[in-house]
């Protein structure tokens, strides 16, 4: 909605002539990102400009493996019970269809659309930066969705941040500085946002707000 409404009204609102969009968000915001794109897509809806999902997941569904996920044994913020009890907040309940929490979401566009978008969807995802930390257990999914949308011939590239966990966007604590590591990779992360600004900005009607 938040999305719709600027498309729609920050001009005539907020008198801002937005012309081009960049959604980027973390974790859960870096998935509906991607739901929001599928539904603007699927719908004829004015599509983002770009994409920068931060440590997203493409794929809810307990019925496949990958190895990555072996961290969420000892992960302190994606542990494999939160990570359970994250997903089934996805859906709501109960499910009139009889399906279970995992089937649900291996079938549904928006919350697993590694596995459930269809292919003339995807292939019309603006250019996307994904970035991930090599110690999160979801690093495998996004390495899945990756090669897929590169299989489709898509523009996806990708920043790895070495030894970083799930959610290193938040480790930047002012009250207790939080974790050193986390400042180089909040950069890094900050560098990836700004280049897709400035390669937006050299298309024609670009306007910076």
């Amino acid at each position: 909605q938040g999305y719709v409404w600027l498309v729609t009204h920050a001009k005539s609102v907020l008198n801002l002539n937005i012309k081009r969009f960049i959604l980027a968000g973390d974790s859960a915001g870096g998935s509906l990102i991607y739901a929001v794109t599928l539904m603007a897509i699927a719908r004829k809806f004015r599509v983002p400009d770009a994409l920068m999902p931060v440590y997203p997941t493409s794929m809810q569904s307990f019925e496949g493996f990958w190895p990555s996920m072996l961290t969420s044994v000892d992960e302190s913020i994606l542990s494999a019970g939160f990570t359970m009890l994250a997903w089934k907040a996805y859906q709501p309940e109960p499910n009139k269809m009889g399906e279970t929490y995992w089937e649900y979401g291996r079938h549904s566009w928006y919350i697993s659309p590694t596995l459930a978008a269809p292919d003339e969807l995807l292939r019309q995802f603006p250019p996307m930066h994904i970035v991930y930390g090599s110690m999160d257990p979801i690093k495998d999914d996004v390495l899945i969705f990756t090669d897929r949308m590169l299989s489709l011939g898509c523009d996806v590239k990708l920043l790895e941040i070495e030894a970083m966990p799930h959610g290193f966007l938040n480790y930047k604590m002012p009250m207790s500085q939080g974790m050193k590591e986390a400042d180089e990779a909040i950069a890094k992360t900050t560098e990836v946002l700004a280049s897709l600004i400035k390669r937006l900005s050299q298309c024609r009607g670009f306007g910076v707000l």
